[in-house]
Protein backbone atom coordinates (compact mmCIF):
# COMPACT_ATOMS: atom_id res chain seq x y z
CA UNK A 1 0.00 0.00 0.00
CA UNK A 2 1.21 3.51 -0.79
CA UNK A 3 0.69 6.46 1.51
CA UNK A 4 1.45 10.11 1.04
CA UNK A 5 3.85 11.67 3.53
CA UNK A 6 4.37 15.42 3.11
CA UNK A 7 7.54 17.26 4.06
CA UNK A 8 8.39 20.96 4.09
CA UNK A 9 12.00 21.76 3.26
CA UNK A 10 13.47 25.19 3.92
CA UNK A 11 16.94 25.89 2.53
CA UNK A 12 19.35 28.72 3.23
CA UNK A 13 21.89 28.93 0.43
CA UNK A 14 25.21 30.69 0.95
CA UNK A 15 26.18 32.11 -2.41
CA UNK A 16 29.65 33.20 -1.28
CA UNK A 17 31.02 29.63 -1.42
CA UNK A 18 30.03 26.44 -3.23
CA UNK A 19 28.25 24.26 -2.37
CA UNK A 20 27.04 25.74 0.87
CA UNK A 21 23.56 25.31 2.23
CA UNK A 22 21.75 24.32 5.38
CA UNK A 23 18.12 23.77 6.01
CA UNK A 24 15.23 22.57 8.07
CA UNK A 25 12.94 19.72 7.14
CA UNK A 26 9.55 19.18 8.75
CA UNK A 27 7.17 16.23 8.56
CA UNK A 28 3.69 17.70 8.21
CA UNK A 29 1.95 14.63 9.69
CA UNK A 30 3.45 14.90 13.16
CA UNK A 31 5.31 18.22 13.17
CA UNK A 32 8.71 16.60 13.72
CA UNK A 33 11.53 18.70 12.35
CA UNK A 34 15.29 18.76 12.22
CA UNK A 35 18.14 20.92 11.00
CA UNK A 36 20.08 19.45 8.05
CA UNK A 37 23.43 20.29 6.52
CA UNK A 38 23.77 17.42 4.04
CA UNK A 39 21.74 15.29 1.70
CA UNK A 40 22.57 12.30 3.92
CA UNK A 41 21.03 14.00 6.98
CA UNK A 42 17.94 14.85 4.93
CA UNK A 43 17.62 11.26 3.70
CA UNK A 44 18.02 9.85 7.24
CA UNK A 45 15.24 12.09 8.55
CA UNK A 46 12.88 11.16 5.71
CA UNK A 47 13.63 7.44 6.14
CA UNK A 48 13.00 7.66 9.89
CA UNK A 49 9.74 9.57 9.43
CA UNK A 50 8.37 7.27 6.74
CA UNK A 51 9.16 4.23 8.89
CA UNK A 52 7.45 5.91 11.87
CA UNK A 53 4.42 6.88 9.78
CA UNK A 54 4.03 3.34 8.42
CA UNK A 55 4.02 1.95 11.96
CA UNK A 56 1.45 4.55 13.06
CA UNK A 57 -0.75 3.87 10.03
CA UNK A 58 -0.58 0.11 10.57
CA UNK A 59 -1.58 0.51 14.24
CA UNK A 60 -4.51 2.77 13.34
CA UNK A 61 -5.76 0.15 10.87
CA UNK A 62 -5.51 -2.54 13.54
CA UNK A 63 -7.55 -0.41 15.94
CA UNK A 64 -10.28 0.05 13.32
CA UNK A 65 -10.49 -3.70 12.77
CA UNK A 66 -10.98 -4.44 16.48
Amino acid sequence: MRTLVTFILRLWVDQTREPAWEGQVECVADGARTHVRSVEELARFIEAQTATNHVALDKSKENKNV
